[in-house]
């Protein structure tokens, strides 16, 4: 019985250890067939990503290609620099031309080489921060491989090329831009200069404000014309023998210069004239301004003229004669104004006929009567909200409100006006 026992329990041991290695042996399959898959599994993975590197360094590759291809075919300097070495890794034929050095020694150089200043680099980078890594039509100056300095243009802006963070620069000349600058700015300065002489000798043709002190109790002149030299003049004459004052205020045709010359011309016919008065004794303002139309329709065969006013003061019999052409008169006794509207005709266009007679009026004066004339140098001040002409009937208005102040006062606000017309 005993021999039957322990052969019994050999046997459910064997079974046991038979069972276990089973186990273990399916165990082992099962773990050898996991490894296999998991090995299956990486060694496809390995295949997807070699192929996405291929596709990623092709696509980088033909991204490079593209870009140096288009670079290539831009006329203007281009390079491209390594935002962590700062050395140069592409520049294009005419960067070569621009630093005149070959694309091999340019390619690898740094970037410093062709800054003047080296301070400019950190004038570029606070310029790129304040202008988020985009810089453009910054002005410095740089130098070729040969040390040949010239004025430049920088644009400059954050690329990625080929996988590697860089700026893409262009460098735009301006040396030959900036001389021409230069000989404009100098032969402004020469045409300045000529301007403002033949300014001095415009005012010299204004009349010496002696004979208004002599034979006025009060009054102002503004004379300021818009450019240095202006289509703006007047005349005055005092006439002794016949104890009588001419005066003509003049408003030529166009600004500056050719209004400038134009007053010139006038002022010859002006002394003729002036001749003439005292030849005759007496010219009334309508056959002086008839004079004029006659003259420079002979002298000037093209549309140029002027608009004017006329006015002869007789001191001993106390009286105005006044002709205009497109210009007002305006007359104030005790603070009651009278507007003279002068013809609609102006002087020495074809429109105007040779033969035309101004219409002329006749005022008996009294003391302290008040008379204004003005070209459209004042009227036509742009201003206030919506930008419009000062006009004649603001103008008309103002010296109504302004006749109790003296003449240097009401010059005074006149010329404020003229300086802040925009605030009416």
């Amino acid at each position: 019985m005993a021999n039957e026992e322990e052969i019994e329990r050999w046997k459910k041991r064997f079974e046991r250890e038979r069972k276990a290695r089973k186990e273990a042996e399916n165990l082992l399959e099962k773990k050898a067939l996991d490894l296999y898959k998991a090995t299956e599994e990486l060694h496809s993975l390995n295949a997807g990503l070699d192929k996405i590197i291929q596709k990623r360094t092709e696509m980088l590759l033909k991204q490079k290609e593209q870009t140096e291809l288009i670079l290539s075919n831009i006329v203007s300097p281009m390079l491209i620099t390594s935002k962590r070495t700062r050395k140069i890794i592409y520049a294009n034929p005419e960067a070569s031309a621009q630093y005149r050095t070959s694309l091999n020694e340019l390619i690898g150089s740094s970037i410093e080489r062709i800054y003047v200043d080296q301070n400019d680099a950190f004038k570029i980078r606070d310029a790129l921060k304040a202008c988020d890594n985009a810089l453009y039509g910054m002005e410095l100056r740089f130098k070729a491989f040969d040390d040949h300095e010239f004025d430049a243009l920088l644009s400059l802006v954050e690329i990625d090329f080929y996988g590697e963070p860089a700026f893409l620069g262009m460098v735009t000349d301006i040396t030959k831009q900036k001389q021409r600058e230069e000989e404009l700015s100098r032969l402004h300065r020469d045409m300045k200069s000529s301007i403002e002489y033949a300014s001095l000798i415009q005012k010299s043709l204004l009349s010496n404000q002696d004979i208004l002190n002599k034979r006025f109790k009060d009054y102002f002149i503004i004379w300021e014309p818009r450019d240095i030299v202006g289509g703006d003049i007047y005349f005055i004459e005092d006439i002794e023998e016949m104890n009588t004052i001419f005066l003509m205020l003049i408003d030529c045709t166009g600004h500056g210069v050719p209004g400038a010359f134009l007053t010139m011309l006038i002022k010859a016919i002006h002394r003729q004239i002036v001749d003439q008065i005292k030849k005759n004794n007496y010219l009334s303002p309508s056959m002086i301004l008839q004079m004029f139309n006659s003259k420079l329709r002979e002298t000037l065969l093209n549309q140029s003229g002027f608009d004017g006013a006329v006015l002869f003061i007789d001191y001993k019999n106390h009286v105005l004669n006044y002709s205009g052409a497109k210009l007002n008169l305006y007359f104030i006794r005790n603070g009651k104004i009278d507007m003279f509207k002068g013809d609609r005709f102006s002087i020495g266009y074809n429109r105007t006929a040779l033969d035309y007679k101004f219409n002329e009026i006749s005022i008996n004066l009294e003391s302290n009567d008040k008379i204004y004339l003005t070209t459209d140098g004042f009227t036509d001040q742009m201003g206030g909200e919506k930008y419009l002409p000062f006009g004649s009937k603001n103008f008309y208005n103002l010296i109504i409100d302004q006749q109790k102040n003296s003449m240097e006062i009401q010059k005074m606000l006149f010329l404020i006006l003229l300086r802040n017309i925009a605030v009416l």
